[in-house]
């Protein structure tokens, strides 16, 4: 046949080609058209979606590439080269496991969907709004300002709060002087929220009078608030509470360390008696 009397140099290009080719139309008819429908599935965001059509791409280039290896008789080479590697071997194969441990666990993440971008949360003890979601791992925004990058398969390992709800309670618990009115501190509390315009009215804000302290008698505060609003609401509330007390002379309790002294006259006479 022809093809016996070709070099054997353009045998292996001719065949280099080939797998090339298929690659190409695997990848571009069968492997994207499968991940465009998983990603609907799984309402998955569209920078994602390119993100893994790439990474299906590299796949199959690196199977194709491997083949042609094979072909051109230099796989073997390669091998030896990897296994004389040794310990740079292990590390680049452990490497490579904690790589694709979060790739594999974004893919859970993406089809489980226990947040989305935007959405306040809590991971483990991290907490902050979702910045970006990526097949290596999570970014979030803390409620500092710095940005959390925490990989997927610890997020997968974590506990996760999602608070993308409407509404999220607040509390505020503080002490009440014994010597001051305990009523007209909560009519002071109560008249605060109820006028903030924030403070949800249904439900409305809930007033409770706790356990006696040694400093004081316990006041506890429920409200409810919009999610946007809850830290900086929360905090002008604060305020505003500390400021109305202090205005109306309304004692806020601390906790106190009575310290006594005594004399070196009174340690000796105390002696004495002894």
């Amino acid at each position: 046949m022809w093809i016996d009397s070709l070099p054997p140099i353009l045998f292996q290009a001719i065949v280099a080609a080939l797998v090339f080719a298929t690659a190409y139309l695997v990848n571009r008819f069968f492997v994207g058209k499968v991940i465009e429908r998983f990603a609907v599935s799984v309402e998955m965001e569209p920078h994602l979606t390119n993100t893994l059509k790439k990474f299906g791409s590299l796949m199959v280039y690196l199977i194709a590439v491997s083949i042609i290896l094979a072909n051109l008789g230099v796989s073997g080479i390669l091998y030896g080269l990897l296994a004389s590697a040794g310990f740079a071997g292990i590390v680049v194969g452990m490497a490579a496991r904690q790589v694709f441990a979060d790739i594999l666990s974004g893919i859970v993440l993406l089809a489980q969907k226990p947040f989305k971008v935007g959405d306040p949360v809590v991971v483990g003890s991290e907490s902050g709004q979702v910045e970006a979601m990526g097949f290596w791992g999570v970014t979030l925004r803390a409620w500092s300002g710095e940005k959390v990058l925490i990989s997927n398969s610890k997020v997968s390992q974590s506990i996760i709060k999602n608070f993308n709800i409407d509404s999220r309670r607040a509390e505020i618990t503080f002490l009440v002087d014994y010597q001051s009115d305990i009523r007209s501190a909560m009519k002071i509390c109560r008249d605060l929220l109820m006028e903030n315009s924030e403070v949800l009215k249904d439900p409305g804000p809930t007033l409770l009078v706790g356990d006696f302290k040694e400093a004081g008698m316990e006041l506890q505060l429920f409200f409810w608030l919009p999610v946007s609003k809850f830290f900086s609401t929360g905090t002008i509330i604060r305020r505003q509470i500390l400021e109305n007390l202090s205005k109306e002379r309304v004692k806020i309790a601390v906790p106190q360390i009575r310290i006594v002294e005594r004399s070196e006259d009174q340690q000796s006479t105390s002696s004495g008696l002894g």
